[in-house]
C-alpha cells in the first residue's frame, strides 16, 4: 500500500460532503476556494487525493484478483496503462507487476 495513510481508505463522497459543509460554514468568506478548503482539511490537493485513492484501490485489486494490469488501470480510472504504471511507481516505489509479485510472496 502506498505510504499514504488512512485518508485513502475514506469514502470519496464523504470528502465531497466535508468540502460542501465546510464551504457552507464559511459562506460569508467566499474568498476561500473549495480546493483550498480541501487542501487545508486533508493536507493535499483534490488531484493528489484522487490519484492516491485510485492507486490504493489498484493495490487492493492487484493483491486480491488476477485481473491484468491493463484492466485494473482502466477500472480505477486511468485510460493509459503506461501512464498508470508511471503514477503507480511514483506512489509505491514499484511497478504494478512488482507490487503484485511482492504482495503475493508475503
Amino acid at each position: 500500500m502506498p505510504p499514504f495513510g488512512a485518508v485513502v481508505l475514506g469514502d470519496w463522497h464523504y470528502v465531497c460532503e466535508l468540502l460542501t459543509n465546510e464551504c457552507d460554514t464559511h459562506s460569508k468568506m467566499m474568498l476561500i476556494a473549495p480546493h483550498q478548503v480541501f487542501q487545508h482539511e486533508l493536507g493535499m490537493t483534490p488531484w493528489v487525493y484522487l490519484t492516491r485513492f485510485r492507486v490504493a484501490h489498484a493495490c487492493a485489486l492487484l493483491r486480491t484478483t488476477s485481473e491484468s494490469v491493463t484492466d485494473i488501470a482502466v477500472s480505477v480510472g486511468f485510460d493509459d496503462p503506461g501512464y498508470f504504471s508511471k503514477v503507480f511507481r511514483g506512489e509505491t516505489g514499484m511497478t504494478p507487476r512488482e507490487y503484485r509479485h511482492h504482495a503475493t510472496q508475503s
